[in-house]
C-alpha cells in the first residue's frame, strides 16, 4: 500500500485581504466596492452591493437591519460569506428604509430595484482569490475533484449539539451550550430588554441564529455520511430521510419541535465537486490561488486537498471536538 503524499504546510487568512470572495450572480461577480451610497427605496425591494472586511455574516446582516431601521427578516442574501475575509455580495432590502449607513468595515452601495427577496443557494457560485503562505518553491498539483464537505467555518465555535437540542425541543440544554458560545452576546442584548434567557432564546430577533444552528447540525451529520458514501449526491438530514442518519442520531420524529424542524432546510448536495478556472500565481510569501466554486462549496475544503492547511484566523479559538 502506497503511503499518502505529504502535503506542504500552507497558512491562510493571516489578514482579510488574503482571502477575497466575490459572489457570482446573473453571470457576474461584483467588484469590491469600499464605498457607501444609499438614495432610498423606490420600489418594494431594493438591491445593494454589500462589501465587508473581517465581519461575521449574521452580525453584518443585523447591522444592516439596525442602521436601515428594518426588521432583520427584511434583509435577504444568497448565502453567508467568510468572516475573516474581504467579501462582496448582493443583498436585498424589503420595504422602506432609512437611507443612512456607516461602518468602518462594511459598505452598502445601492443598485436599484430588485424583483424580490433573495434565497440561499440561488446564485451561480463564488470566485475566490486566496493567498496561501508557504515555504514551498512550487505549488502543489491542482486537484481535479474533491470531497465536498462543509468547511470548518460552517461550524463556528464547534458547538454543533445546539442544533440537535433545538430540534429535540430541549431548550434548557441548548441554552447551556449558548452560554459558552459565540452567540451569547446576541442573547444578552435581547435579555437586556427585560427578557429571561429562555425568552431571549425564543425571541424573533434570535430566530436567524437558531435557524443557522439547526443547519449546523444538519451539516455536521451530512459530513459524517458523505465521508463514507459512494453516491453522487446525498440529501442532508430531514424527517423524510432520517433513516440514513439513524446511526448518528435516531430521534422520535413525532416528538421533535415543530418550529425547529421548519429550520431544517432539506436539500441534496453533491458528494464530490470540481474547481472551475483555477489559476495559480507566485506571491512574495507563497502562492495566490484563484478559482470558482459552485454555491455552497467551501474554498477551505478545496485548499485542504492541496495543503496541510492552517487557518491563522481560527488559532485564537479552541474548537470543541464534534
Amino acid at each position: 500500500m502506497m503511503a499518502e503524499a505529504i502535503k506542504p504546510i500552507g497558512r491562510i487568512k493571516t489578514e482579510p485581504e488574503d482571502f477575497i470572495v466575490q459572489e457570482i450572480a446573473d453571470g457576474r461577480a461584483p467588484h469590491i466596492l469600499k464605498r457607501t451610497r444609499i438614495t432610498g427605496a423606490t420600489s418594494r425591494y431594493t438591491k445593494f452591493i454589500f462589501t465587508k472586511r473581517g465581519v461575521e455574516s449574521q452580525k453584518a446582516y443585523q447591522e444592516i437591519a439596525d442602521q436601515l431601521q428594518v426588521h432583520r427578516s427584511q434583509v435577504t442574501d444568497y448565502g453567508m460569506k467568510d468572516a475573516a475575509a474581504v467579501t462582496v455580495q448582493i443583498v436585498v432590502v424589503e420595504g422602506q428604509f432609512t437611507p443612512a449607513f456607516y461602518h468602518r468595515k462594511m459598505w452598502l452601495y445601492q443598485l436599484g430595484p430588485a424583483d424580490g427577496p433573495l434565497k440561499h443557494g440561488q446564485h451561480e457560485g463564488n470566485r475566490f482569490s486566496i493567498v496561501v503562505r508557504t515555504e514551498e518553491v512550487s505549488p502543489p498539483p491542482e486537484a481535479t475533484e474533491f470531497l465536498n464537505l462543509f468547511g470548518p467555518q460552517r461550524f463556528g465555535d464547534g458547538r454543533v449539539l445546539i442544533g440537535k437540542y433545538l430540534l429535540e425541543g430541549n431548550f434548557t440544554a441548548a441554552l447551556a451550550e449558548f452560554e459558552e458560545s459565540m452567540n451569547w452576546r446576541d442573547l444578552e442584548k435581547i435579555m437586556n430588554k427585560g427578557h429571561t434567557a429562555l425568552e431571549a432564546l425564543k425571541h424573533p430577533d434570535f430566530r436567524g441564529i437558531l435557524k443557522f444552528r439547526v443547519q449546523q447540525w444538519q451539516s455536521w451529520m451530512w459530513n459524517e455520511v458523505a465521508k463514507l458514501s459512494n453516491q453522487w449526491r446525498i440529501p442532508v438530514w430531514s424527517p423524510g430521510v432520517a433513516d440514513m442518519y439513524a446511526h448518528l442520531w435516531d430521534p422520535d420524529i413525532d416528538q421533535l419541535h415543530p418550529h425547529m424542524v421548519q429550520h431544517a432546510y432539506p436539500f441534496t448536495r453533491k458528494v464530490k465537486v470540481q474547481p472551475g478556472n483555477p489559476i495559480v500565481s507566485k506571491h512574495p510569501e507563497g502562492f495566490k490561488h484563484e478559482f470558482t466554486l459552485p454555491s455552497g462549496v467551501y474554498a477551505t475544503v478545496y485548499l485542504a486537498h492541496l495543503y496541510d492547511l492552517r487557518d491563522i484566523s481560527r488559532e485564537k479559538h479552541v474548537m470543541r471536538p464534534n
